[in-house]
């Protein structure tokens, strides 16, 4: 199976159907709405060790985290960090504004599901099912609406380099390969 005849042109001659971008964007709220409603953090969003950090960062204490009786020092996941330190400045730790902002990755990872569906099956309906489907993805659902974590984000960020290197291996040139390098 030669996967760059298998992609190659599919969405280049084609286009995104709107409605697949609003049914997953849909769905993905409705899910995290749902789980809000009908299973709540009773104590808000859990903090674990991305938020202290970014409350650390805040203080001007930089990267670190109390550990095992020690600071650890480390920039572990930086960018989520960095963000969520940038948010939680801006807007304080507010509930709905964390959730958002979580909701978002989880919703953007479920768009690039259903984006490669289409580059992969060019079938709009296959992808938009795709997409639906990662949109309610439980693990991802339940840790945007629970936990400060960036479980969504790194999704999206591993998402993003699957597509590219199924760019990448499409259509052959000799400049491809600096895209998934780049990811």
């Amino acid at each position: 199976l030669d996967l760059g005849l298998l992609c190659a042109g599919n969405l280049a001659a084609g286009h995104w159907p709107m409605r697949t971008f609003w049914w997953v964007i849909v769905v993905g709220v409705a899910a995290r709405v749902a789980m809000v409603v009908f299973d709540p953090a009773p104590d808000g969003l859990k903090r674990l060790e991305p938020s202290v950090i970014a409350d650390n960062l805040n203080a001007g204490r930089g990267f670190t985290f109390p550990q095992y009786g020690t600071m650890y020092h480390a920039l572990k996941e930086p960018l989520y960090i960095t963000l969520l330190a940038w948010l939680v400045r801006w807007t304080g730790e507010h509930q709905l504004v964390l959730l958002m902002f979580q909701g978002c990755f989880g919703i953007a990872a479920a768009l690039g599901v259903a984006w490669i569906a289409r580059f992969l099956l060019d079938d709009p309906g296959k992808a938009t099912v795709a997409g639906v489907i990662a949109a309610v993805n439980p693990f991802l659902v339940y840790y945007d609406t629970h936990f400060i974590h960036p479980l969504s984000m790194d999704s999206v960020f591993f998402i993003a380099a699957t597509g590219a290197n199924l760019v990448a291996v499409s259509r052959v040139t000799t400049s491809r390969p600096f895209i998934p390098g780049m990811m």
